[in-house]
């Protein structure tokens, strides 16, 4: 059962990729709006309540401070280009990381559950509230991971993406650097979930730590290998 459970996310990773390419596409076609340029969005004017357009980037409905969202965007345009020293990337994010404060962790909380954000954005909100220890983090990424979503959510996403993110905020907190808040914050996640496959991921982040078994990313690594076999 437990390798079903594990082949059916794979399923969904796969599914993401397909997504990802799509959201790659779409941020390609915003890209030739002269008006709509990624690079001028942080001195555009707030929109009013009139509705996007069709192309704009969603990022410029956002309220987050001018230098978080700086380094967003220099951090998602490097997202899938070739990476030679990894490591100092992730050193590089774990430091910036932590100096985030708690109103701008929240901030990127918000922007990990808007539906309306491009696929990368919210991987990377995702990801750098994992890589932070203030001690709100983690309550954030218990928020994320128990967030409800609906089917039809939004013109970025659909609803495996929307299980991709909460899963990758389970990976967060199992991959704390505090293990008691690790395993505090998933059983929590194990008692509250309803999800069946972010219930099983939940468990399996838990089961790591009680019992020394392969992280949940590296289970899911192995079983990609055996089923492409």
């Amino acid at each position: 059962m437990k390798n079903r459970k594990v082949l059916g996310f794979i399923f969904i990773l796969i599914v993401l990729a397909v997504y990802q390419l799509r959201d790659f596409s779409s941020r390609n076609a915003f890209s030739t709006s002269p008006e709509g340029s990624a690079s001028s969005f942080l001195t555009q004017k707030k929109p009013t309540e009139n509705p996007p357009a069709k192309n704009q980037d969603p990022r410029q409905k956002d309220s987050s401070s001018p230098n978080l969202l700086q380094s967003f965007e220099t951090e998602v345009d490097e997202i899938g280009q070739l990476d030679e020293h990894p490591d100092q990337t992730e050193a590089k994010l774990k430091n910036q990381a932590g100096t985030l404060n708690e109103a701008e962790l929240k901030e990127l909380k918000s922007k990990a559950l808007d539906p309306n954000q491009y696929g990368d954005d919210r991987m990377l909100a995702i990801y750098m509230l994992s890589l932070s220890q203030h001690p709100i983090s983690a309550h954030l990424l218990e928020e994320i991971a128990l967030s409800p979503f609906e089917k039809d959510v939004g013109q970025n996403s659909n609803s495996a993406f929307e299980i991709i993110t909460r899963a990758q905020a389970i990976e967060g907190l199992q991959n704390r650097e505090d293990k008691q808040q690790a395993v505090k914050s998933l059983s929590k996640l194990t008692a509250k979930l309803s999800d069946s496959n972010l219930l099983d991921r939940a468990q399996r982040a838990l089961s790591h730590h009680h019992h020394a078994t392969p992280r949940v990313e590296d289970q899911d690594l192995e079983a990609l290998e055996k089923f492409v076999r």
